[in-house]
């Protein structure tokens, strides 16, 4: 059986598949600190990179009442899934 290269872990109803290793990963930190510098198209690599099967999915459970995708929600889905992949973080 092979062994899979994902952790799961269920946050804000959907069940998402995270690379295994990404809590180690520095090109994610180089991310998040380009992201806290106000770029925002890092903070889309850093969705891509840690839900990188489910980006779709990721970007519509952020999309508000009025069709837009919050950034705000995005960020704290990001940091709601790297919490239960990560905890005590």
């Amino acid at each position: 059986m092979a062994k899979s290269k994902t952790i799961e872990v269920e946050v804000a109803g959907h069940v998402w598949r995270v690379p295994k290793g990404i809590d180690d990963d520095f090109e994610l930190v180089e991310l998040f600190a380009a992201g806290e510098e106000g770029s925002s198209a890092s903070l889309v690599n850093a969705v891509k990179k840690v839900v990188p099967e489910q980006y779709d999915l990721f970007r519509e459970a952020c999309r508000d009442d009025n069709g837009q995708v919050s950034t705000e929600k995005v960020g704290d889905l990001l940091k709601e899934i790297m919490e239960a992949v990560v905890p005590n973080s």
